[in-house]
């Protein structure tokens, strides 16, 4: 498989199974005892078929895990594998398969930006970063985590009807509806 074809069969296993997400990471900065917030970037993709995830490690590095059991009551789940890379090379598959994302291309784009802002905790120069940086951070965080919300609405790009509206086949029954359009057709 080309490169290309790889990146866009990734982008399509993030659009569908996967997660782009920031994780916020706490510490107490030990010169000075501050507490503060840094972030690490993520991306995962979850299967069933753990040989799947054999084939995302060998291609693009990473780490392959046992996903979280969620306690489904008693029915029997097959056992669910999780694939996940961070930082920067979270970073560098997003922007390989930014292209190719349609449902997470906004979250690539969040993800993207706090990348071109992340520093390293404990980087010298993360000292002499303003707060503003900081806060920007923060605010990515939380847009990652707003659209990976369950539960939100669908969007569609269907124009909303005007309740008063109804199409002839729910005023009629769809059999008077068929039978007034072939008449239709002989006259």
């Amino acid at each position: 498989m080309n490169p290309s074809a790889r990146f866009a069969y990734l982008a399509g296993l993030i659009d569908g199974e996967g997660s782009v997400w920031i994780q916020p990471i706490y510490y107490v900065r030990k010169l000075t005892g501050e507490r503060r917030t840094s972030y690490l970037l993520n991306l995962s993709v979850f299967n069933t078929h753990y040989g799947l995830m054999e084939w995302l490690k060998r291609n693009f590095g990473g780490v392959v895990g046992r996903a979280r059991e969620t306690g489904h009551g008693d029915v029997q789940w097959k056992p669910s594998y999780r694939w996940e890379v961070s930082a920067k090379k979270a970073a560098s598959l997003i922007r390989a398969c930014q292209k190719y994302l349609i449902i997470k291309r906004e979250h690539a784009a969040v993800a993207l930006e706090f990348d071109r802002l992340k520093v390293a905790p404990g980087d010298s120069r993360e000292r002499t970063r303003p707060p503003e940086y900081f806060e920007r951070q923060a605010v990515l965080y939380a847009a990652l985590k707003v659209l990976n919300r369950r539960g939100l609405p669908v969007t569609t790009n269907t124009p909303p009807s005007d309740e008063s509206e109804k199409r002839e086949s729910e005023l009629l029954g769809d059999e008077q509806s068929e039978s007034r359009e072939a008449s239709s057709r002989a006259h």
